[in-house]
This record gives structure tokens, sequence and C-alpha cells, in this order.
């Protein structure tokens, strides 16, 4: 059995309030059941690998085969809790080493 190739998604996340950790893998969860429901969140395999709070930079990992589908339904997401917020894809990465630039919690850890 071959295992899924997957891609490492950067977003910046922009709304007049400051998000924590947990209020953004809420809203990258949401956003993605909303447009491809759970059948294809399944499939896409979302995974909030990283967040910076100072910047408001999320770092996600996903299935390649739904790359499009997960960047469509971050795209598209305006609203959570009664915020306004978007969502703008920055970089897309292929491991997690590329990824680890904007994001202090990565930089002192080793991957495979």
């Amino acid at each position: 059995m071959m295992r899924d190739k997957r891609r490492y998604l950067e977003f910046f996340l922009e709304s007049a309030k400051k998000f924590t950790e947990e209020e953004s893998k809420h809203l990258a969860y949401e956003a993605v059941f909303s447009l491809i429901g759970e059948q294809g969140a399944s499939k896409a395999a979302i995974q909030l690998k990283a967040f910076n709070s100072e910047k408001q930079l999320l770092l996600l990992k996903c299935a390649l085969i739904s790359e499009t589908e997960v960047i469509a339904a971050l795209s598209l997401k305006t609203q959570f809790k009664g915020e306004k917020v978007s969502l703008h894809l920055q970089q897309i990465f292929g491991t997690l080493d590329k990824a680890k630039g904007g994001f202090p919690s990565l930089k002192d850890r080793k991957f495979r």
C-alpha cells in the first residue's frame, strides 16, 4: 500500500480580530466541511500543523488529490463566529522542512 502524497499550504488569516490556534483550526475545518462535505473532508485529510499567532499564518497539511478543493474552501470563507475573515494562500510546499520559515514552533524540530 502506498502512502498518499500531501501538500503543506500556508495561509494568511486577515481579520480585525487576532485569532488563537484553536480558533484558526476550527475555522479551517468549518470552511472545508461547509464546501466539500464530510466525505470530501475525509479524503482531503486536512490537519493544522502550525500557527503563527503574531503574523496570523496557518500551515495546513492536506492530501494532494484534494489540494484545489481545500484552497477553494478556505479562500471562500468570509465569516467565522460573527467576524469577517479572509484567508489568502501564501505558498504551497511539498515538504514540511521547506515550510518552516514563518513558523518558530517548527524551526527547532527535526523531520525524517
